[in-house]
């Protein structure tokens, strides 16, 4: 196995990792991508990538352009902050009221795909994850356990049905762009390599 994780130089005052001040960073994910075909063309080692994947956005990013797994602090992080993650989604803010960023509230749908949830907490007592912020980090670990679960059935079956499935749920997100981007450089990446063999 081959982990891939974030630079950092000696000087951590400068350190964002990969994703800068909490925004996706194009070059970054650019360098995993080449990074992951050209270790994967050469090689039988599996991938895994450090500190990413605190979102089901981020998760399938990272399955999609070809990560055997992944590890992120990021659901309790989020938790601390006041946030949980909902499936297919990013996250919500449900904290006590002083967030100062990526402040985005339950709207109806999310309130809907919440009384869906099976994890401990929402089967136990929904109502700690507006008050206890290890509530809402058991509950994130969950969601993304379960959309993990997802990618890897859809990737076992058929890659280009996952792609369609990814399709579908970014359409409604803020990243649309960064997808569209990700999906036509994996793309001209394994063109890029088989046609150098």
């Amino acid at each position: 196995m081959v982990a891939i994780g974030t630079i950092v130089s000696m000087d951590f005052t400068h350190y964002r990792g990969y994703f800068g001040d909490r925004q996706l960073n194009i070059r970054n994910l650019d360098f995993i991508i080449e990074a992951i075909q050209i270790i994967k063309s050469k090689t039988n080692f599996k991938i895994h990538l450090t500190g990413l994947g605190s979102s089901p956005l981020t998760l399938h990013i990272a399955y999609y352009i070809g990560a055997n797994s992944i590890d992120s602090s990021g659901h309790r992080r989020k938790a601390a902050y006041g946030k949980i993650i909902l499936p297919e989604r990013g996250e919500r803010y449900v904290g006590r009221g002083d967030a100062r960023f990526g402040v985005v509230h339950l709207n109806d749908d999310d309130v809907y795909t919440l009384l869906q949830c099976t994890c401990q907490i929402c089967k136990t007592n929904r109502k700690l994850l507006w008050s206890d912020w290890k509530a809402r980090a058991v509950h994130n670990k969950y969601v993304l356990e379960k959309e993990a679960e997802k990618a890897f059935s859809l990737l076992s079956t058929d890659k280009h049905a996952y792609e369609k499935y990814l399709d579908s749920i970014f359409e409604k997100s803020s990243v649309k762009a960064l997808w569209k981007f990700i999906k036509k450089r994996v793309k001209q990446q394994t063109l890029t390599l088989y046609l150098n063999y």
